[in-house]
This record gives C-alpha cells, structure tokens and sequence, in this order.
C-alpha cells in the first residue's frame, strides 16, 4: 500500500468541514468550481487513486444551495460538450475482431435481452402510473441509455489493473 492513499482520509475530512463551507459563501463562479474539480483530481491522482474520485469528492463537497442551480446547469452545458469525446475515447478501445462469429452472436443477445428487459421494466411500471404510450416509451428509451457510470467503472478497473482483458479470450 502506498503511503499517498492514506491521506485520502484528512483531505476527505478538510474537504467537507473547511472547502465545503468556503464554496457556498464565497462564489458560485464557474472557473472556481472547475478549478476546485481539477484540483481534487489532480490531488486524488497524487494519492493513487483514479482522478475520477477526485472529481467524485469535490462534486459531493459542493453544497446544494439555490445559488448554485444555475451554475450547475451551466456546468451540466460542459458536461454535455465532453461526453461525446468520451464515448469515443472509450469506444476507440474496444477490439471486437477478437470475438470471432460466436462471440458476437454471444454478444448481440446479451445486448438484445438487457436492453429490451430494461425497457420493458420502465414501460410496464410507467404504464401502472398511468403515463400515456408516448411518454412511457420516452422515458424508458431514456432510462435505458443509462450507463455512464458503470463505463466509467470499467474504465477506471481496466486501467488500474483490477480488471483485465483475458475475459475476452472466451469469446474467441
């Protein structure tokens, strides 16, 4: 275990009680909330953890007051313009020659069977709540693109080594 991860801990607690109370008096400035994000990334990063937890930390720490919403949608604009870039980065390291015919048979109806349960699962609780058709399939076409995170998840565990590629050899 490094030394570096042990600091996790104070810098978790000096963010709560000391940047937490300073963010909601002093500004609802957007450079300084993206400079405190990068800053926490960075330091996380120092302390051997994934810059993603940084990022995580400090968006918890921000407070939740009226004065902020705006510079959240704002933020959220940001967030918006990156995502795309992400997904292509991410999508840039998927190697699907390696599956050979079976494995992407494999692959399709595990995809055919998670997207069309999870659709199912929203449009029938949605349609019990008495939401029209239209309504119902957005939000259940909407719910099903969810999944950011548990990329992000992957993402991180692949490049840290928790996780590796031999899985992939299975479906050769």
């Amino acid at each position: 275990m490094r030394w570096e991860l042990l600091t996790i801990v104070p810098y978790t607690v000096l963010l709560f009680t000391v940047v937490r109370p300073l963010i909601g008096r002093l500004t609802t400035s957007t450079p300084v909330i993206v400079a405190g994000v990068l800053s926490s990334s960075a330091l996380t990063e120092w302390m051997g953890l994934h810059l993603v937890f940084g990022a995580f930390l400090f968006g918890l720490a921000v407070p939740r007051t009226a004065a902020l919403g705006e510079l959240r949608v704002r933020v959220g604009h940001v967030g918006a313009l990156l995502l795309p870039v992400y997904f292509v980065i991410a999508g840039l390291e998927v190697d699907l020659s390696t599956f050979g015919l079976a494995g992407l048979l494999e692959l399709g109806l595990i995809l055919l069977v998670a997207v069309a349960g999870k659709f199912a699962g929203v449009y029938g609780a949605a349609r019990l709540h008495r939401l029209d058709r239209r309504e119902t399939a957005s939000l259940a076409t909407l719910l099903n693109t969810r999944g950011f995170t548990e990329l992000v998840i992957l993402a991180v565990g692949l490049e840290l080594g928790v996780l590796d590629r031999s899985c992939t050899r299975s479906w050769r």
